[in-house]
């Protein structure tokens, strides 16, 4: 019994020697504590198709140093749990210094849990880690304490002989020192988060994760050994450390290490949604060549400086052949004032005063918009994202009972329409009265305005040469009266002269078609005096009269696309159609108040045929009448007008 007493005595006092000569090396190759070594963080996976809860766990190295045996642990959420698995372990291996691996996680219709290995992480966020091996190394001291005193009271009692403990004892040291030694060289490192809070499809789940591997000690030999410096041991794992405008940054998915000699390191580029980044530099002053990688060969811990400027946009304004209006420069996310409304001129001096003076402007602003086609009118609250170009709407300058209104809309006049005696629009350095501020009646494509020009342009016959108004092949007189001299000819001269060659006026003067009737088509419906029609070409003219010529409606003026922009003088058809005027039984009743004009003589020269054969039809002071082809008479042409 003595004999096994003394055999486990002396295995104990070797057993405490061993421990106690290396217990230093032993706590610190079992550390779990300390500095963190593993950032591990839980991110829904938002690019999920499937409808299913998705997760995405990473396990990045901020160490500096290369880890080895890494494994990442997770307690999953009830979400995930199936009833063989509440814990998912993943063997990640070799994470270098910088290095992270992200691992998917979703839980399948069969109530499975399956994990997939992704190539990269994309999260950027940072969850602090709690220290974990710090109550370790006091534990391995009591333990130690407790065997040394062990040791030495088996020790005294069971070697009485100096010589043979002291040679135990040697022996014992050069074990412990072999154990010492190599503990120093790696140690162990576990770190794990508690109770990380993840939002996943609109709930809150919670997630336990771990993270533990091998690392070398920082004066282990990973290295080549220098030659001239003693042979001192060197690491070719070292850090990267970053400033932006000055302040260190942690919390970016940057590359925080790189590991020399294997291969060249690429620095990511961090991204903000409302500012540039200038890129890295190796200096404070971020002068000289932005550096994108870190070269295989290089040794050393990099710092590199980086700095933001906001994002800038560029308004321009342009007034579409108005006033020139200077661009302005726009921080992202921030709005544009809106400049001084621009002006905007024909070419024409505006001299004109008749009825109410010249307009201050040809045309009036109404603003800016997004687009040329000038559909959609432009919010100045808005935020700047990007760079914009707006477009100026123009209005020509408007009365309302000989009031010039430059700056109101067309809906804020008096009486609610255009339209009415006195209501004038400005254009081609002259006041135009309003007949119809819509031929078509459609606003959804603007206001295109049946007027005429108040001011004359002198007094003309209908006929430059010839006495009847149909000549005798039927051919409708006022398309003659545009070729030989007559009042077609001397209306298409002025638009000529005054509009054709201004572009900025052109584009307001809208297609029409003159619907001009032949004999044929204007003696349909017509009814003529008795013994006086209808017109008989064969026997040369004849004199005819017709009972009802200033109550035909038809042959009115029409917005056709495929017409002509041109300038002409009205018909009956316009009067009644357009302007509103019923069909009276007598001219007496034919009242036309719109075209009852001041200056003398007072007729106005219509296109249409008049009451007899050598007659055109006309009004005078107000009222519907006719004029003889050969008879001077006042001329003021029409247009069809955008005037908004």
């Amino acid at each position: 019994m003595k004999t096994r007493l003394k055999k486990l005595s002396a295995l104990i006092l070797m057993l405490g020697t061993v421990f106690v000569l290396s217990f230093p090396s032993i706590a610190h190759a079992a550390d779990t504590g300390g500095t963190e070594h593993f950032e591990l963080t839980v991110v829904e996976n938002k690019e999920s198709k499937s409808g299913a809860e998705i997760a995405d766990l990473t396990i990045k190295n901020i160490s500096g140093k290369t880890g080895t045996n890494v494994t990442f642990e997770a307690d999953l959420p009830t979400i995930f749990h199936d009833k063989d698995m509440k814990k998912v372990t993943f063997k990640v291996g070799t994470l270098k210094a910088g290095e992270s691996k992200t691992y998917q996680v979703s839980r399948k219709a069969a109530g499975t849990v399956a994990t997939t290995p992704l190539p990269t992480t994309g999260n950027n966020a940072t969850t602090a880690l709690p220290t974990t091996g710090d109550m370790a190394r006091p534990l391995v001291i009591l333990v130690g304490l407790f065997l040394l005193a062990s040791i030495a009271t088996i020790g005294f009692r069971r070697f009485q002989g100096a010589k043979s403990l002291f040679a135990i004892l040697l022996l014992l040291v050069g074990l412990g020192g072999v154990a010492t030694v190599y503990a120093a060289e790696t140690y162990h490192h576990r770190d794990e988060v508690r109770n990380h809070a993840v939002e996943l499809a609109g709930t809150t789940y919670v997630f336990h994760l771990a993270g533990e591997g091998d690392f070398e000690e920082d004066n282990a030999n990973t290295g080549d050994t220098g030659g001239d410096n003693g042979g001192s041991e060197v690491t070719n794992n070292f850090t990267i450390t970053y400033y932006i405008n000055g302040v260190k940054v942690t919390n970016l998915s940057l590359v925080y290490g790189y590991v020399a000699g294997e291969q060249a390191t690429d620095l990511k580029t961090p991204t903000y949604e409302a500012e540039d980044f200038s890129g890295w530099y190796d200096n404070d002053t971020y002068t000289g060549d932005v550096i994108t990688s870190i070269a295989k060969g290089a040794t050393g811990d990099k710092v590199f400086y980086g700095k933001t400027t906001p994002k800038t946009y560029q308004v321009t304004f342009d007034s579409t052949g108005g006033e020139a209006v200077a661009s302005a420069t726009v921080n992202h996310g921030q709005t544009v004032s809106e400049p001084v409304a621009p002006t905007k001129d024909d070419a024409i001096p505006n001299v004109s005063s008749v009825p109410y003076g010249p307009a201050p402007h040809d045309f009036i602003f109404k603003g800016w918009y997004t687009e040329p086609d000038l559909t959609t009118p432009f919010d100045f609250e808005t935020p700047m994202t990007e760079n914009i170009t707006l477009y100026a709407k123009w209005g020509l300058p408007i009365t309302e009972a000989g009031l010039v209104n430059t700056d109101v809309a067309v809906a804020s006049y008096a009486d609610g329409k255009l339209g009415t005696p006195g209501d004038a629009v400005w254009f081609a350095n002259a006041w135009f009265q309003i007949l119809d501020e819509d031929m078509d009646d459609d606003a959804s494509n603007g206001l295109q305005a049946l007027v005429i020009k108040i001011e004359d342009i002198g007094q003309h016959k209908f006929h430059g040469s010839g006495v009847d108004y149909f000549d005798t092949s039927g051919t409708n007189g006022y398309d003659l009266s545009r070729t030989n001299g007559g009042v077609g000819q001397v209306i298409d001269t002025w638009y000529a002269t005054n509009i054709a060659s201004n572009p900025a006026l052109v584009d307001r003067v809208q297609k029409v078609a003159l619907d001009n009737p032949d004999y044929t088509a204007f003696s349909t419906g017509i009814i003529f005096n008795s013994n006086n029609g209808p017109f008989d070409f064969n026997n040369g003219p004849i004199t005819w009269f017709c009972s009802n010529w200033h109550q035909d409606n038809r042959f009115a003026t029409t917005l056709d696309a495929s017409g002509n922009q041109q300038a002409f003088a009205l018909s009956y058809g316009d009067i009644h159609r357009h302007m509103g005027v019923p069909e009276a039984d007598s001219e007496a009743d034919s009242n036309v108040s719109l075209l009852n004009f001041s200056s003398k003589p007072s007729y106005i020269l219509l296109r249409s045929p008049g009451r007899s054969a050598q007659s055109a039809g006309s009004v005078n002071n107000g009222a519907m009448n006719d004029a003889n082809v050969q008879y001077p008479v006042t001329v003021r042409p029409a247009l069809s007008l955008l005037i908004d």
